[in-house]
């Protein structure tokens, strides 16, 4: 295990640990993250350390994992409101936690979810913390097709300085479970995170972006020397 899926593995481990009860609705995050959680879980429920956990997955391999770890799969319209939503981050800025999330192609279903929790709490390595939100990380956009070619002038008078359709590894179109494509917005520094968050969120074809602001309960960070935890100042 390479040293940084040491320290997902690490923060994963104590979020669950402070958080995580027996008989608890959960939103379930998406990503190589949030998988540390979901295994973390599985294995506490086959060990009897956790009875009666439940999820409502953000994507449909987050779905399919939390079946094989054991965790009762659920919709928002069954919970509306779960106690605890859990996920991992692509950016977070220190101090007010706000987040880039959403490389992993799930970031509708994710804010969806982390707004409907009662609780969201965040789990991440060392090289995810910023003091510049959106420094050489890009903010994906999710659209309707329909609309590819007419959203990035809006997006380009929101200050995106370079905006990439995004493709999956054989070279396709990547959609998202919402069959939507992605586009990742780089914004180069993000100084005032919640303007440009209300910014994009008055794009008629910006279905949903990857700023997170205001969200975050606390976050678990892993690294070299252990892992920490950081809630709102």
């Amino acid at each position: 295990m390479s040293d940084l899926s040491s320290q997902k593995q690490m923060a994963a481990k104590e979020a669950v640990t402070h958080f995580v009860r027996s008989g608890m609705t959960l939103g379930l995050g998406t990503g190589s993250t949030s998988n540390y959680v979901l295994e973390e879980i599985g294995q506490r429920l086959k060990d009897g350390r956790l009875k009666g956990i439940k999820g409502i997955p953000t994507s449909l391999a987050t779905a399919e994992l939390a079946k094989r770890c054991g965790i009762e799969v659920l919709s928002l319209k069954e919970c509306p409101r779960p106690e605890l939503a859990i996920d991992g981050t692509d950016q977070v800025l220190m101090g007010t936690l706000d987040l880039i999330k959403g490389h992993g192609g799930a970031l509708l279903r994710e804010k969806i979810i982390a707004s409907a929790a009662e609780t969201f709490i965040v789990v991440a390595d060392s090289t995810k913390k910023t003091e510049i939100l959106g420094k050489n990380c890009a903010v994906p956009v999710e659209v309707p097709a329909f609309a590819l070619g007419a959203v990035e002038k809006d997006l380009v008078q929101s200050g995106a300085i370079e905006i990439t359709l995004r493709h999956r590894k054989d070279g396709q179109i990547f959609y998202s479970d919402n069959h939507n494509p992605i586009l990742d917005c780089l914004f180069d520094a993000i100084l005032s995170p919640q303007i440009l968050s209300d910014r994009l969120n008055s794009i008629p074809a910006v279905l949903e972006h990857g700023l997170f602001c205001r969200l975050t309960s606390g976050i678990f960070i892993g690294s070299p020397d252990g892992v920490a935890y950081f809630s709102v100042k």
